[in-house]
């Protein structure tokens, strides 16, 4: 299997206000407690949690102690932090996302992951997944992969309702799990895990997964998955592909496909659905990063693509030998303010 890792030593966080980066401020910042924490290895919107009408930010520091943090939007005061339950070995915190309110308590929860998790007796990392209370940090579901090795919990995200049960549900990626990787789904009523898509050795899946909204019309939300060493076109061009559960579908077959253009783009290692906003058309709007593109001259510069539906509407360059633009891709919600998600 092909697999492409790409990591950062971060050691804080910066978030602007809309307009802010043409203006060039930042409106606050928050550094990780010591050196080596990798605050900002992971960052996602949360949601209000404290009442105040502006948004969370929900961070990890996956490194020393593993720590997940909510940080409040608008002043970056810290409002909670949650370690990990095995400090200094579990990366906690390397993936984190917004998943909704699962527990029903009005405010939006957390996804957390712990890929360097290691149960008694294992010899290697068995990686953890978590949804943790967005109130407290307490845990409200946990789950942790059924074998050693397999990168369990490299991503996680919040995929809204899957299973019809009217609570948002969990994906998580197991990247080296079988001969392609794995993306496990679970309900976030239950917490038992629904489904799971499989990948093969030329159409790996697990590093990189979204919400992708109701595409089929089954009034069940479909997935949004990165196969960033998909062969179909070239090696390692990469594709993504959106996966329904509907069950009349046979299993593992995408309901839309989109496919990278060159030999090692990976293209697929990012994702992000932007439920039919961006386009102003009735089809799925989703950005798809090409970190490995090469743009003329420039080797590894990268690339990211608009898509709505199977139509590119739009695409963006790195400009720079190794930039590798398009190595992360995020919905920033409408921060123009007009009316269009950015």
């Amino acid at each position: 299997m092909k697999w492409k890792c790409m990591s950062a030593a971060l050691s804080g966080l910066l978030v602007a206000a809309p307009g802010a980066w043409a203006a060039g401020f930042a409106i606050w910042t928050y550094d990780g407690d010591k050196a080596g924490d990798a605050l900002g290895r992971s960052v996602a919107r949360l949601g209000d949690v404290n009442g105040d009408g502006v948004p969370e930010v929900v961070a990890g520091a996956p490194l020393n102690e593993g720590r997940v943090q909510v940080h409040n939007g608008a002043t970056g005061t810290r409002i909670w932090t949650r370690s990990g339950p095995d400090p200094f070995s579990d990366s906690f915190g390397w993936s984190v996302a917004g998943v909704g309110d699962v527990d029903g308590d009005g405010i939006p929860d957390v996804g957390a992951t712990a890929p360097s998790y290691q149960a008694p007796f294992d010899t290697f990392a068995r990686g953890r997944a978590y949804i943790l209370s967005g109130a407290t940090g307490a845990t409200i579901c946990q789950w942790e992969a059924a074998s050693e090795l397999t990168l369990y919990g490299q991503v996680i995200d919040g995929v809204l309702d899957t299973d019809a049960s009217g609570v948002n549900d969990v994906a998580v990626g197991a990247p080296i799990e079988g001969p392609g990787g794995v993306v496990h789904v679970y309900s976030g009523s239950s917490c038992a895990e629904i489904w799971t898509i499989a990948g093969t050795a030329n159409s790996p899946v697990g590093s990189a997964v979204s919400a992708a909204g109701d595409i089929d019309g089954d009034s069940r939300d479909d997935v949004l998955v990165g196969s960033a060493g998909n062969d179909t076109v070239a090696p390692d061009a990469g594709a993504a592909f959106v996966y329904s559960k509907l069950p009349l579908l046979p299993f593992g077959v995408p309901i839309m496909s989109w496919f990278g253009e060159n030999n090692g783009d990976f293209f697929g290692t990012s994702v992000v659905g932007l439920r039919r906003n961006v386009a102003g058309g009735p089809d799925l709007d989703v950005v798809i990063g090409a970190p490995y593109f090469d743009n003329g001259a420039l080797s590894n510069s990268g690339k990211a693509y608009l898509y709505s539906g199977g139509t590119l509407v739009y695409e963006r360059y790195g400009g720079a030998d190794d930039q590798n633009f398009g190595s992360a891709v995020a919905n920033a919600g409408d921060a123009t303010g007009d009316g269009v998600r950015d």
